[in-house]
């Protein structure tokens, strides 16, 4: 008697493979600082601006490793990151607007950007404000400074947490915009280069395990014919 043909091909199962390693979106943003911290692994840099000496006064940027002003001093800031914003930048004392040190654009409508310049980095997980509340946006770029993707975060003036995670891309620059009235700051920056043996996500797995047992059938069809 002669047995049926499987219907599915290996190549199509070896598609399902294929797609079941690569389903993950990226980025992978999360809204959770541990979560955040399993994800990316230990980071080489982060900044925290616990080195100010005065809020509230404007200074023009970018500020980095370098900046020597009223408000930072040379070697304060970490190295491989800087800060700028039209307008310059300002940092404002624990208790004012954050529980901590932090920075904001001078005026009101200003756009932030995160530049990194040391180190590879495709992980970055810090704490964002807006001083009157509502939506920020965030945009990503890559090394040639292309758009990688833009979100809406809702975000208020307690602050929340904002992490994201790259398998695919290394980020250049960071920046964070809200709106015309609004006044977004930063702080308790992590970044660096995430752990590159991420566990896949559950539908990985599950995709992964179709697979697996597809090609198994096809290959006991096969012994049989």
């Amino acid at each position: 008697m002669k047995k049926l043909k499987p219907s599915v091909s290996i190549n199509a199962l070896l598609m399902i493979l294929f797609f079941s390693g690569s389903i993950s979106a990226t980025p992978i943003f999360y809204d959770s600082r541990a979560a955040f911290d399993i994800a990316a692994g230990p980071l080489t840099g982060f900044e925290d601006f616990e080195e100010a000496k005065v809020d509230f006064v404007g200074a023009t940027g970018p500020w980095n490793s370098l900046t020597d002003n009223d408000i930072f001093s040379s070697g304060d800031l970490a190295e491989g990151i800087s800060f700028n914003a039209n307008g310059g930048l300002v940092a404002a004392s624990p208790g004012i607007v954050t529980p901590s040190w932090s920075i904001f654009p001078n005026v009101n409508g200003g756009t932030m950007d995160i530049t990194f310049s040391v180190f590879a980095v495709n992980a970055v997980g810090l704490d964002l404000f807006n001083f009157f509340g509502g939506d920020l946006t965030v945009s990503l770029f890559d090394t040639n400074d292309a758009l990688i993707t833009s979100m809406s975060v809702s975000d208020s003036i307690n602050g929340r947490f904002f992490g994201v995670v790259d398998t695919m891309n290394m980020f250049s620059r960071i920046n964070i915009s809200g709106g015309n009235h609004q006044a977004e700051g930063i702080d308790n920056i992590a970044f660096g280069r995430a752990n590159s043996t991420r566990v896949p996500e559950p539908v990985s797995f599950t995709l992964f395990g179709v697979g697996l047992a597809g090609l198994s059938l096809v290959r006991r069809w096969r012994k049989d014919v």
